[in-house]
C-alpha cells in the first residue's frame, strides 16, 4: 500500500504544477501549427494522423522527460529525503512510486494534446478515422518512448546536474531519433529508438520514414520487439536504481 499512497501523492503533486501544464501546451501548439495550416486533401486519415503524430513525437518527449527529470533533485533541494526516510518503505519503494505517479501524470496531458489535434484534424477535414487512427498511434508509438525516456531521466539526475541532464538529453534525442544515419553514425532506425518508427511502420503499416531506403521494411513482429525493448531496457534502469536507492539509504 506504500507504493499506492506514493504514487497517488506524486500524481496529484505532478497535475497541481503550472509548468507542466504549460510547457506541454506551449511545445504541443509549436510542433502540431504546420499541420493544423492545412494538408493535402488526398491523404488518408491514417498517413495524417501518423504524420501529427511523428512530428509532434520528435519534440513533445523532450518535454516530458525534462519536466520528470527535476523530481529527485527537487527532493533533495527541500531537503525531503530525510523527512520520506523516516516512513516505513524502502528507497526503492519510493523511487517506483515517484516514477509512475510523476510519468502518469505528465503524461495526461501529454496524451489529452495529442488527441486534442487529432480531434481538430479530424473536424477539419471531415474525417473522424483520424482521431480513430490516433489512439492506437499514441497506444503504441508513443507511451513505450516515453516509457523509456522518463525512466532515465528520473534516473539520470541522481550522478548529473539537472541543467547538465537537460542538454544531453536534448542532443541524444535529436541524435538518436532525427538524424538521419545517412549522415552519421546514430542509434536511430534500430528497434530501441523511442521515437516508435518501428511501432509505427511494422505494426500499423504506415509509410515512409526516417528510415525509408536504408533498412528492409519492418515487420510486425520488428514492432512488437521494439515496444518490448524499450519497455523492457526502462523495467531493468528501474530495477537498478531500486537497488541503488536501497543500498545508499543502508550505507548512510
Amino acid at each position: 500500500m506504500t507504493l499506492v499512497g506514493v504514487l497517488r501523492y506524486e500524481f496529484l503533486m505532478q497535475t497541481r504544477r503550472p509548468v507542466v501544464w504549460l510547457v506541454l501546451v506551449l511545445v504541443a501548439l509549436l510542433s502540431s501549427f504546420p499541420f493544423l495550416q492545412g494538408l493535402p486533401t488526398e491523404l488518408t486519415g491514417l498517413e495524417v494522423a501518423a504524420g501529427v503524430t511523428y512530428f509532434m513525437n520528435t519534440f513533445m518527449p523532450i518535454a516530458f522527460g525534462i519536466l520528470l527529470s527535476d523530481r529527485l533533485p527537487r527532493d533533495r533541494r527541500l531537503n525531503t529525503n530525510e523527512l520520506l526516510a523516516s516512513f516505513p518503505s524502502s528507497a526503492g519503494t519510493r523511487l517506483w512510486g515517484k516514477f509512475l505517479g510523476a510519468a502518469a501524470a505528465t503524461a495526461l496531458p501529454f496524451s489529452a494534446l495529442y488527441l486534442i489535434v487529432a480531434g481538430i484534424l479530424a473536424i477539419q477535414r471531415g474525417d473522424a478515422s483520424i482521431l480513430a487512427f490516433e489512439l492506437p498511434l499514441l497506444i503504441l508509438t508513443v507511451l513505450p518512448g516515453l516509457i523509456f525516456v522518463g525512466t532515465f531521466s528520473l534516473l539520470c539526475t541522481e550522478m548529473l546536474p539537472d541543467p547538465l541532464y537537460a542538454v544531453l538529453f536534448i542532443g541524444y534525442w535529436f541524435w538518436g531519433n532525427v538524424v538521419s544515419p545517412r549522415r552519421i553514425p546514430t542509434p536511430a532506425c534500430t528497434p530501441l529508438t523511442p521515437i516508435g518508427g518501428f511501432a509505427e511502420h511494422g505494426i500499423l503499416g504506415t509509410p515512409g520514414g526516417l528510415c525509408s531506403g536504408l533498412i528492409p521494411p519492418i515487420t510486425p513482429a520488428q514492432g512488437w520487439l521494439s515496444i518490448a525493448l524499450l519497455i523492457g531496457v526502462a523495467a531493468i534502469a528501474m530495477l537498478a536504481g531500486q537497488f541503488y536507492s536501497n543500498w545508499r539509504t543502508e550505507e548512510s
